[in-house]
């Protein structure tokens, strides 16, 4: 398998020149109502699947997508439609790896081919070109293209910044219909683009030419903060030419935050700021000029907001352009004009740019905890950004980062495994913003805090947080150099950088840097082994070295819709220690079992004695260290298995301390038996032969486990069995972390989806068996853990509450 030099993350996203198209690209029309845009995942990558085959099958024998000239206007442009599929297809390929776009198959072969062989002097089709070789492994023969680009590009820019049709004067120009000026913004910006390709492909580009593309945007930006096509700010061209901020605006601001992450500044740029105070106001993602639609994805993705206004960009593009495709797997360019461009090929290469790009999986989120884009919480607006893309770049797998505001809803946090927050002083969260925080913990997710500049008063703000997230029942301990964190990569050797961590005993739930990782990442200083490699392996203990799952796809579990076919209740196990270190798992769990099985889990918290087999069958206890039950306790768990309760346990973690506690709690409950045995493989458990059961004969486990046990693919469940069936179920390997639906390093046990189909087999078994009579007749029900639908998150259910 080749290289894969990636499909960059926000920010650092290649802006692949995508337009091969004339020199105007205007909106006219008007945008649809707004409404929330739903779209799922499985359409999307459907609809992605659709347009490449259109492209595939549409792709000639010799000339590729060229069909004859393609002309715009007066402008000739052979070899644009070509390179343009090229690179789309590259980027599809590098997002999702389907098999046909393997550089090696055939179509693949000739259509790279083709493109490194064009010799063009035209700005959009050098552009397009550069994006392509630098998608590419880095073989002399794609080399020596991106130099003759790179010369091309820096030679042809005209003195004030911009880009006009041509990168060198032909005699057919005396012929032909040129700007006064010479440049126009819609050349500008693929000037800008093939040169950032250029730049990420490894040539070094003099900071000069950022210094110029940051004047010619900031010149002919117009007082409103929009962009026209080729006006000045003080003298707008009238007609044909005047100014159509739609399409212009999002190139405008593309084009300044790609100059900004060479530059490396940090102070605000006053042009940015307006222009995207205008984009808030007026984006229109139901629009069917694709050309447009691939600004807004493009600026987007550089800035890291999900939202423009109240717009979530890319579901509401993702939607509309799922919803107009044809049944053949193509879109219109839908472009207006001047010229009008209805192209299918260019059309699709535009969609599928903006759907494959934007779906890649998000690394990190950063926390919007004040206004502004250069609020304090963005200090280093580059920061996440240049990190996010040199990860991809060492690990291969294309990644997005994304901005998240702490008044938006958790389920919006939830598709990335780690909340960043960076300042220099208290962020004065409310207590509205500590809870959310904590269901985002809750819900499997890590935060990571930087302190800027070394800030003593951020590093203790972001202790007191993390301390009252948990309810100060975890200590705030300095991590090890012995820590994940440092050893992950156990070829380097990362110095001790002081950072500080909050643990539930199986995972870290908040890491705090007091020294200031993102300048360096703001400054793309990676030469620091401790300031690169440690976010590294924050990374790959986030993951757990699993690649993660595309954008759309959240641990989020919306309510069920539809009747339950049954009603099972389940009592979890308070006592004295860590009886509930992921709050989250068995309320997700309850979730998953009503979209999956449609039964309805109602959780209750008791205490031992509480227990009653003929309303409660089953009972779950789960823990982190040691833990000890009194006599009477005990006595009071064995009546509850003798009248037909079963008691499920599972280490979190993996824990081997809490297995010795568990292990010495049933030989208390059966003094006579000696060691729980396994289970048959034949076992009901296994089968899933209950109503709604499957067979978890074959499982999978975590990536860790893996590395201390080796590979295994049977369940190792124990127990106790009494009167043909099996009253207590233990795992000493984890499940409980897996019904978060989490990866996470360091945890010994089962992958998610075989640790939720177990949690369901063994639900249902225990559901299946008759109890006896209650324990204490008259006595009134259990308490109910939660107030709100089974699922729902409570901070209630923490240790100690």
């Amino acid at each position: 398998m080749f290289r894969r030099i990636l499909c960059l993350p926000p920010g650092k996203y290649r802006y692949c020149a995508v337009s091969l198209l004339a020199a105007v690209v205007f909106f006219t029309g008007r945008s649809l109502p707004a409404a929330r845009a739903t779209v799922s995942s499985r359409q999307v990558l459907h609809a992605i699947k659709l347009g490449v085959n259109y492209l595939l099958k549409h792709e000639k024998s010799g000339n590729c997508w060229e069909r004859g000239i393609f002309t715009s206007g007066y402008f000739r442009q052979r070899g644009g439609r070509t390179a343009m599929a090229t690179q789309t297809l590259l980027e599809v390929g590098q997002s999702l790896d389907p098999r046909e776009l393997n550089i090696f198959s055939p179509k693949m072969r000739a259509a790279i081919a083709y493109t490194a062989g064009i010799h063009s002097i035209d700005t959009y089709v050098v552009s397009f070109q550069a994006n392509a070789m630098a998608l590419l492994p880095h073989k002399p023969e794609y080399l020596s293209v991106l130099h003759r680009d790179y010369k091309l590009l820096r030679e042809g820019m005209k003195r004030g910044g911009g880009y006009g049709y041509r990168l060198k004067k032909t005699k057919a120009d005396a012929h032909t219909i040129i700007l006064s000026q010479g440049w126009d913004n819609s050349n500008a910006q693929y000037g800008v683009l093939g040169m950032w390709a250029v730049a990420h492909a490894g040539l070094r580009v003099p900071m000069s030419y950022w210094d110029s593309v940051k004047m010619h945007w900031r010149a002919f930006q117009y007082s409103d903060g929009t962009w026209g096509y080729a006006s000045h700010a003080d003298r707008p061209v009238q007609g044909v030419l005047s100014s159509r901020p739609d399409s212009m605006t999002p190139a405008g601001l593309a084009s300044l935050l790609i100059a900004d992450e060479y530059e490396r500044s940090t102070s605000p740029d006053r042009s940015i700021v307006r222009g995207l105070a205008w984009l808030d106001r007026h984006i229109h993602p139901h629009i069917g000029d694709t050309y447009t639609l691939y600004g807004y994805a493009r600026v987007g993705m550089a800035s890291g907001l999900q939202y423009f206004g109240h717009t979530n960009w890319y579901r509401s593009i993702a939607a509309r352009l799922v919803r107009v495709q044809r049944n053949n797997g193509s879109w219109g360019a839908g472009i207006t004009g001047p010229p009008r461009v209805q192209n299918r090929i260019v059309g699709t290469c535009y969609a599928l740019l903006t759907l494959a790009r934007g779906l890649n999986p998000v690394f990190l989120n950063k926390l919007q905890y004040s206004p502004g884009y250069y609020g304090s919480w963005n200090r280093y607006p580059r920061d996440v950004g240049n990190l996010t893309a040199w990860i991809s770049r060492t690990y291969e797998q294309p990644m997005n980062w994304q901005v998240v505001k702490c008044d938006s809803p958790v389920r919006e946090w939830l598709n990335s495994p780690v909340l960043y927050i960076s300042g220099s002083q208290d962020p004065k969260f409310t207590k509205t913003d500590v809870a959310k925080i904590r269901r985002y913990i809750d819900a499997g997710g890590i935060v990571f805090s930087n302190s800027n500049n070394g800030s003593t008063a951020f590093t203790k703000a972001m202790e007191r947080y993390a301390r009252e997230v948990v309810h100060h029942q975890y200590p705030l301990k300095t991590l090890s150099v012995r820590s994940s964190i440092y050893t992950l990569q156990s070829y380097y050797h990362l110095q001790n950088q002081g950072l500080l961590a909050i643990s539930n005993g199986a995972r870290y739930l908040w890491i705090i840097s007091p020294v200031d990782f993102a300048n360096a990442w703001q400054q793309r200083a990676h030469l620091n082994e401790s300031y690169s490699q440690i976010p590294l392996n924050l990374y790959l203990y986030a993951t757990g070295k699993v690649a993660l799952a595309n954008k759309l796809t959240s641990l989020h579990v919306p309510p069920a819709r539809g009747k339950a076919v049954r009603t099972i209740h389940i009592a979890l196990i308070k006592y004295h220690g860590n009886w509930n270190p992921e709050p989250g798992a068995w309320p997700r769990m309850a979730r998953l079992a009503a979209w999956r099985f449609s039964t309805h889990l109602v959780l209750t918290s008791e205490r031992v004695g509480r227990l009653n087999a003929a309303i409660t069958p089953l009972a779950h206890i789960t823990g982190t260290g040691s833990f000890h039950l009194t006599p009477r306790q005990v006595a009071h768990l064995r009546v509850f298995l003798a009248l037909g309760g079963t008691l499920f346990g599972d280490a979190t973690g993996g824990s081997v301390t809490f297995s010795r506690s568990f292990r010495q709690l049933v030989g208390q409950l059966y003094p006579s038996l000696g060691a729980m045995s396994k289970l048959s493989r034949r076992s009901a458990v296994y089968r899933g032969t209950m109503p709604g059961g499957i067979s978890s004969m074959r499982v999978q486990y975590r990536k860790f486990y893996a590395k201390k046990h080796g590979v295994k693919t049977r369940p190792e469940l124990m127990g106790v069995k009494k009167g043909g069936r099996w009253s207590v179920i233990y795992s000493p390997d984890d499940i409980s972390s897996g019904l978060l639906g989490t990866n996470t390093w360091g945890i010994s046990g089962y992958v998610p989806a075989s640790a939720q189909v177990l949690a369901r087999d063994i639900i249902l078994y225990a559901a299946e068996k008759k109890v006896g009579p209650a324990t204490r007749p008259g006595k009134s029900l259990p308490s109910p853990m939660h107030t709100k639908p089974a699922g729902s998150v409570s901070s209630s259910s923490r240790p100690g509450m």
